[in-house]
């Protein structure tokens, strides 16, 4: 089995245990599911406006800009949120076993690594807290620059560059 196929499998195994934790744990009844932040991250979804939040949020717009696409398309703040941890904990793990490659790690190792990221990502503790999760597209993005300089090319380490920059104030890292 070819390194992208084990990878896909891994990914795809990693995000069925991930939304089978978040399906079993359930969400916060504070600020009607939203967690203490949430409403502060969807009025910036829902206005279109980016500078709203506080500092903190406004210096991180990457996850309001993310939530956009999917609040457009299921009108759900508290799903648009989902989507975009989800998708954020698959190129968390996407990026993981693109850097384990270019060492050419063993498939237990990947796979190892991999179920840490997945438990140290779960969303038992946190998500169901705190719906909104900008640190883990933070995280996912800074992940996915570093692993994109191994790809070596030009464009591609500029794009998620500045989209792990535009994160949070800690992507100026990447």
């Amino acid at each position: 089995m070819n390194r992208s196929s084990v990878n896909a499998l891994i990914v795809l195994v990693a995000v069925v245990i991930h939304v089978a934790l978040g399906a079993w744990s359930g969400t916060t009844s504070v600020n009607d599911g939203l967690g203490a932040e949430g409403p502060i991250y969807a009025a910036m979804v829902t206005d279109h406006d980016v500078q709203r939040g506080t500092a903190v949020q406004r210096l991180s717009p990457a996850f309001p800009l993310a939530a956009a696409g999917p609040y457009a398309m299921t009108g759900n703040i508290a799903s648009s949120f989902t989507i975009v941890n989800t998708v954020a904990f698959i190129l968390l793990l996407l990026a993981t076993c693109l850097i384990l490659d270019a060492y050419e790690v063993p498939v237990l190792v990947k796979l190892c690594a991999a179920l840490t990221v997945t438990v140290l990502g779960m969303p038992t503790v946190a998500t169901a807290f705190n719906p909104g999760q900008p640190d883990l597209l933070a995280l996912a993005l800074v992940l996915l620059a570093v692993a994109s300089c191994e790809a070596g090319l030009t464009w591609l380490v500029a794009i998620t560059h500045v989209a792990a920059t535009l994160a949070t104030p800690l992507g100026v890292i990447a």
